[in-house]
C-alpha cells in the first residue's frame, strides 16, 4: 500500500513539472530579423541620406523596438523618421516622448543614435523603415576621397538574415572606384564602375557583428565635400587593404582547411585500426573448443556393495 501511495505522488509531482514546463515554453517569446536592407546616397557634399528595412518576425507579444545606429567616424546623424510597413501600406510614427504606441524616441551619443520604438506587435511580421541623413560620411584627402564606416554596428542581439547594403555615389563611369567590405567572411562585395554603386550581400551577419564599408574614388565625385585632410592617403589605404584581404583569405582557408584535415585524419585513423585488427587475428587465430557431453553409464557395476562404495570415496 505504502508503495502505492508513493507511486502515486511521484506521478503528481512529475505531472506539475511537467505542467510547469509547458506554460513557461508556451509563454516564451522570441524574434528572428528575416531581413536588414540599407540604401546609401552619396551627396556632393560628402553627406549622405540613408533609408533602412528592417523585417522583424515576432514570435509572442512585443511592445516595440530598439534600433542602434553607429556613428563612429562620422559627424552624426539628424533629421530622422521611423514608418512601419505592413500588407504594403507605410504608416509614419510620431517622434515624441510620450512612450504611447506608433511613436518612437531618440537618443544621440557620440558614437551612437539610438531609436526607441513604440508598436505593440504580437505573432507577425512587421517592417520597420528608418530615414535620415549622415553628415561627414566621406574624407576628401589630397588624392583620394574616402568613405570607411560601420554602416551596421555591433549592438545586435539577434542575427540579421538576407543583409543586402547598396552604396551610390553621386557620379557615374568611376573608373578608379574601389570598395572593400569588413565582417563576415561569406559576404559578397560587387562593385559597379559604370553605375557609381557599390552592392554588399550576406546572407547572415551572427549577433554582436559589425559590418564596415571601405570605399576609395576620385575627390570630384565629392567635390563639394567641405571634410577635407591635406595628406596623401591612397597608397596608405591600399596597403592596408592589402593585408586586411590576405589575413581574410587565410581564416577563409583555414576554416576550410579544419575540417578537411580532421576528416582525413579520423579516416586514416580508422583505416589503422581496421588494419591492427585484421594483423592481429591473423597472428592470433580463433581457438574452437567443442564442448564433449557427458557420459552417463546406468549399467549396474559388477562389483559388490562394499567395493563400489570404497571406489567412489
Amino acid at each position: 500500500m505504502k508503495q502505492r501511495h508513493l507511486a502515486v505522488l511521484v506521478a503528481i509531482v512529475v505531472s506539475l513539472i511537467t505542467m510547469g514546463i509547458t506554460t513557461t515554453q508556451a509563454h516564451a517569446r522570441d524574434y528572428t530579423i528575416d531581413r536588414y536592407k540599407v540604401n546609401i546616397n552619396v551627396q556632393k557634399d560628402g553627406n549622405a541620406e540613408l533609408t533602412q528595412k528592417i523585417t522583424y518576425d515576432f514570435n509572442g507579444d512585443f511592445n516595440g523596438v530598439y534600433y542602434n545606429q553607429d556613428t563612429s567616424g562620422i559627424d552624426g546623424l539628424k533629421s530622422p523618421s521611423v514608418a512601419v510597413i505592413q500588407n504594403g501600406q507605410t504608416s509614419a510614427l510620431t517622434h515624441n516622448n510620450s512612450a504611447q504606441p506608433n511613436t518612437y524616441q531618440t537618443t544621440d551619443t557620440s558614437s551612437n543614435y539610438r531609436f526607441k520604438v513604440f508598436y505593440p506587435a504580437s505573432n507577425q511580421k512587421v517592417t520597420f523603415q528608418y530615414r535620415y541623413q549622415l553628415d561627414g560620411v566621406i574624407t576628401n584627402y589630397i588624392d583620394t576621397a574616402q568613405l570607411n564606416w560601420k554602416i551596421i554596428g555591433s549592438k545586435w542581439d539577434v542575427a540579421l538574415n538576407n543583409v543586402k547594403i547598396k552604396i551610390a555615389l553621386p557620379a557615374k563611369n568611376i573608373s578608379q572606384l574601389q570598395a572593400w567590405t569588413h565582417g563576415p567572411l561569406s559576404g559578397h562585395t560587387n562593385v559597379n564602375k559604370q553605375a557609381g554603386t557599390v552592392t554588399m550581400t550576406v546572407n547572415h551577419v551572427a549577433a554582436n557583428t559589425f559590418v564596415e564599408s571601405h570605399l576609395l574614388f576620385p575627390t570630384r565625385v565629392t567635390s563639394a565635400n567641405t571634410k577635407t585632410n591635406n595628406t596623401r592617403h591612397l597608397k596608405k589605404a591600399q596597403q592596408q587593404e592589402a593585408t586586411l584581404a590576405k589575413q581574410a583569405n587565410q581564416k577563409r582557408f583555414w576554416a576550410k582547411a579544419i575540417p578537411l584535415i580532421l576528416g582525413i585524419l579520423v579516416l586514416v585513423l580508422g583505416v589503422a585500426h581496421y588494419l591492427y585488427q585484421v594483423s592481429w587475428f591473423r597472428k592470433n587465430p580463433a581457438q574452437h573448443i567443442i564442448d564433449q557431453p557427458e557420459v552417463h553409464n546406468y549399467e549396474i557395476p559388477p562389483y559388490d556393495a562394499v567395493t563400489s562404495q570404497v571406489l567412489l570415496s
